[in-house]
């Protein structure tokens, strides 16, 4: 059997003809935008995932009660250094990093 052959020949489209194509009312194009939009807004790719947060959280409080300070003050430090408004926004990427601030906090230094 031989390969199969095309029934039309491609036709060429110059950038007058696409755009043209685009503004017509049968367009899928802005729909397909905002639904990859939502859908990336919904995925929040390169945030921490559910047992990175559980993690980090729990670290947080531990040193938290071993340092003999509030929770709110060791996410305050840990959010500014990443510079991330909240512990949940803090990228996957950095989650060894975010460990390892919090492994090595010392309220009392930072106080000095």
């Amino acid at each position: 059997m031989t390969g199969l052959k095309p029934q039309r020949a491609p036709q060429e489209t110059s950038d007058d003809e696409v755009v043209s194509t685009q503004q017509g009312t049968n367009n899928p194009l802005p729909a397909l935008n905002a639904l990859n939009a939502e859908l990336a807004a919904l995925c929040d790719e390169g945030a921490l995932n559910e047992n990175e947060l559980r993690a980090v959280t729990s670290l947080v409080a531990y040193v938290a009660y071993t340092q003999e300070t509030s929770e709110d003050t060791v996410l305050a430090s840990l959010t500014t250094e990443f510079g991330v408004d909240d512990v949940k926004s803090l990228p996957s990427d950095d989650y060894e990093d975010a460990v390892r601030f919090l492994v090595d906090f010392r309220f009392n230094e930072l106080m000095n």
